[in-house]
């Protein structure tokens, strides 16, 4: 039996079932203009909530200043938190509202097209959890090994910086941000939207000559993705002081959240694997607190 589940393990890995079609609606042309504007969009709902708190913020102080002067740490780290989580949600809902709204208004479904379904694994969620469970594993095998080979001993993570000095409310609410909501938005647009535009396009008649492989063409597209992925959580406030050497593990962690998404065919897999990573980096960050 152990032998037979041996093989069964071995034949996914190396001779995967792909469920995921590779039959995104646009051209690559028309997918990254509709990515571009939607990442203006993004910069509009996420500047949006911080200007509005700042005038509040300010509007605030000047009436009740005595009530912010004794204000604790605790209560003014629920306020920055709480202005992130708006931010945040504020920034991808309009993104997402408007390739949503592109992709509707040519009559394709949103959730079907990003396939935010489980019609490939037959409505099974324990497909899902074994699936998010195994790529998990590799997320923190292939991550490991990125992070030995590089000429760092410890690649800093101002997120996970920033958690450390949040207890309480302020924690949980950062936990339920980084568990819950950055997982779902992130892979809607990176594997959802972007990873499987890149992969359609990179299968075309003119992609497969210049990769001649579909194989080559699926784990371009991922590595693709996975490196804007990666730029996308690059502290661009501190350039040119950035944290490049974060860069090459968000693309290796971006490139197997594309796989499990392409071998599953379901968004929910990347999901779920995304959320178990953030979970055990926030977990390891308050235990190491």
């Amino acid at each position: 039996m152990l032998t037979r589940l041996f093989q069964n393990l071995w034949s996914a890995l190396v001779a995967p079932k792909i469920r995921l079609e590779a039959n995104f609606p646009w051209t690559l042309g028309k997918s990254l203009r509709t990515y571009g504007v939607a990442s203006l969009f993004y910069l509009a709902g996420t500047l949006v909530p911080l200007f509005l708190f700042s005038a509040l913020f300010k509007v605030a102080i000047d009436r009740y200043p005595a009530f912010f002067g004794n204000l604790s740490e605790s209560g003014f780290l629920l306020m920055i938190v709480c202005v992130a989580i708006a931010s945040f949600i504020s920034g991808f809902a309009a993104e997402l509202w408007y390739i949503r709204l592109k992709l509707e208004g040519e009559n394709f479904s949103f959730r079907k097209t990003l396939a935010l379904n489980l019609d490939s694994l037959k409505g099974s969620w324990w497909s899902v959890l074994w699936r998010a469970f195994v790529a998990f594993g590799l997320v923190i095998v292939v991550t490991q090994v990125v992070e030995m080979c590089l000429p760092v001993s410890k690649i800093h993570d101002p997120a996970a910086e920033f958690a450390k000095s949040l207890t309480g409310i302020p924690a949980l609410l950062f936990m339920f941000l980084g568990v819950v909501l950055a997982p779902f938005l992130e892979e809607v647009v990176f594997r959802g939207f972007l990873y499987n535009a890149l992969r359609t396009s990179f299968r075309s008649e003119k992609g497969v000559k210049f990769f001649r492989h579909f194989e080559v063409s699926d784990y371009s597209a991922a590595l693709a993705s996975g490196v804007i992925f990666g730029l996308f959580h690059m502290n661009f406030m501190q350039f040119p002081n950035l944290n490049w050497y974060a860069l090459p593990v968000y693309a290796v962690t971006g490139l197997v959240l594309s796989e499990s998404y392409r071998r599953s065919g379901s968004l929910y897999v990347p999901i779920a694997v995304h959320a178990l990573n953030n979970l055990t980096v926030m977990a390891m960050t308050y235990l190491l607190v």
